[in-house]
């Protein structure tokens, strides 16, 4: 009997020790479920971060596809505006040269002009001062 009573009190004590350990077992998986809980918590906020700056990523990449489209359209429309105005300032030193050079030959057909009335209104005033002195 007395080995009745070790083998009882072994198995009272493993017993003991296996609901122990059970209990040890369910509190573990317990805390491994709170923190898969709240890592698929995690997740689903990352996730959702991710789509937002997938989401912005986008939209900056539009903007900068746009800006850069932008850029050289504007780069192009400033060269054909120089060009333009290159060709407007040829044209207009090329008026300045011509206008200059007419001026310069107006200028002498004065100075022709005014040497040929000197010339002609020298004798006939000395002409009229003779026959005003009587001669």
């Amino acid at each position: 009997m007395t080995a009745l009573h070790a083998s009882r009190d072994l198995l009272r004590a493993a017993s003991l020790g296996a609901e122990a350990r059970i209990a040890e077992l369910t509190e573990a998986a317990e805390d491994a479920a709170g923190k898969a809980k709240r890592l698929k918590e995690e997740l689903v906020t990352l996730r959702l971060q991710n789509a937002q700056l997938s989401a912005s990523l986008a939209g900056a990449e539009s903007i900068r596809e746009a800006l850069t489209l932008e850029a050289r359209e504007t780069q192009d429309a400033l060269a054909t505006e120089v060009e333009t105005l290159s060709e407007v300032a040829e044209q207009s030193a090329a008026e300045i040269a011509r206008l200059r050079a007419a001026l310069e030959d107006a200028e002498e057909a004065r100075q022709v002009a005014s040497n040929s009335n000197s010339a002609a209104e020298a004798p006939r005033g000395v002409a009229v001062r003779s026959a005003e002195s009587g001669g």
